[in-house]
């Protein structure tokens, strides 16, 4: 980071620590949430707190700029280690629309078995090589006619077509989907989808603890819900 003046930079040869840590192969741990606001604003932090520090806030906004090229969701280690508990009673895990494959990843190198990250890898302009080894091309939706018996599909920041809600629509009976994006209204799926989960959300210990552990970027208002069709 350089600041000069009001002006706050990333020096592009040595990306920020949160950066660096979180997009690298070779990372064995993502940062801790302590971490995360150590660095940057998330979920209206410093509105919550009563102060407004520029520097932070612009250095905020220049992370988050950077960080929406891998991922829309913050991932920290507390995050990750929330699904791992979620994840532990589920024979069969498969991540849907993975995008470049850092999701999955981490719930990898955190000892969650996943059955594949699937994605038709024609979503952004992003050349082939930047999704990671793990993302099979696929369409998602058909992934899972395919394949009826997995029991946990995870879908994160899904566009605002139709695709959360036509997977949705497909689920079998008992198959369980967590999805993490916004709400109704927001910046990921449709009307319809939330018209059709209504009322299906599974609420207990685990889905609050991973509720609580998950970070937004400040101006963002994802969460993650864990949903089962009936």
């Amino acid at each position: 980071m350089v600041v000069s003046g009001n002006q706050v930079t990333i020096n592009t040869h040595a990306p920020h620590p949160l950066l660096s840590q979180t997009f690298s192969r070779n990372s064995e741990r993502l940062p801790t949430i302590a971490q995360v606001k150590s660095y940057i604003y998330t979920d209206r932090q410093w509105a919550e707190a009563g102060e407004f520090d520029r520097e932070k806030h612009q250095l905020t906004m220049l992370v988050r700029e950077s960080y929406v090229g891998q991922s829309f969701m913050l991932l920290t280690d507390e995050f990750i280690r929330s699904l791992q508990l979620l994840c532990r009673d589920f024979k069969s895990i498969v991540e849907i629309g993975a995008g470049i494959g850092w999701l999955g990843h981490w719930l990898g190198k955190y000892g969650v078995r996943i059955q594949a990250s699937i994605d038709n890898k024609s979503w952004c302009e992003f050349p082939q090589d930047r999704y990671l080894d793990i993302v099979q091309k696929m369409d998602s939706l058909d992934y899972l006619l395919l394949y009826p018996e997995v029991e946990l599909y995870i879908l994160a920041w899904p566009q605002e077509d139709d695709l959360a809600t036509r997977i949705w629509q497909a689920l079998r009976p008992g198959q369980y989907l967590l999805y993490i994006g916004e709400d109704r209204d927001g910046c990921t799926a449709n009307s319809a989808f939330f018209e059709l989960i209504h009322g299906h959300e599974v609420v207990n210990n685990v889905t609050w603890k991973m509720k609580q552990s998950f970070l937004s970027f400040d101006d963002f208002h994802d969460q993650p819900h864990l949903y089962r069709k009936r």
